[in-house]
């Protein structure tokens, strides 16, 4: 079976960053603040829509986040990012489209919505292993008159 031309693979769209974890992002308890690792989880989330889409997307939720073990200072985390769906305006029921146009300040409104999903791991290089510690589920949208805007752009410029 071969997938349409619109379609892409989810690790096709996959953006990856790796740090060390800091002593000034502990909290009280002496782990990684979860707020710290949220707002990391967000910036990569927001790069790999705007790399998809092409133009900076407007953020429109938080989904689920789940934290499933603590991350400690001095560890080597990793935090990995794909598109898990991208829909068209005319997928989305009025209500929904109508709700998400509001959360994202649209005039006209939104013309794709997109989820990205986003995993951090704990990794330990010398056991070559990684555990999940961490998932958050962002979804941005991008507005139908930003994206007629870069069309038009696009259209209108020349090659260098």
């Amino acid at each position: 079976a071969h997938a349409p031309g619109d379609v892409m693979l989810a690790r096709a769209t996959r953006q990856e960053n790796l740090f060390m974890t800091q002593p000034q992002q502990r909290n009280m308890n002496g782990r990684v603040f979860g707020g710290f690792l949220m707002r990391r989880a967000f910036e990569l989330a927001y790069a790999t829509a705007f790399s998809f889409c092409g133009m900076p997307p407007r953020f429109l939720e938080v989904g689920e986040v789940t934290f499933k073990q603590p991350v400690s200072v001095g560890e080597l985390l990793s935090l990995r990012a794909e598109i898990r769906a991208s829909v068209d305006r005319s997928e989305l029921s009025e209500s929904l489209a109508t709700a998400y146009s509001r959360a994202a300040g649209c005039g006209p409104g939104l013309s794709a919505v997109m989820q990205v999903d986003v995993s951090a791991l704990v990794t330990d290089p010398p056991m070559r292993t990684a555990a999940l510690s961490n998932t958050f589920v962002f979804r941005f949208g991008v507005d139908a008159h930003d994206a007629d805007a870069a069309a038009d752009d696009s259209s209108s410029s020349s090659p260098v």
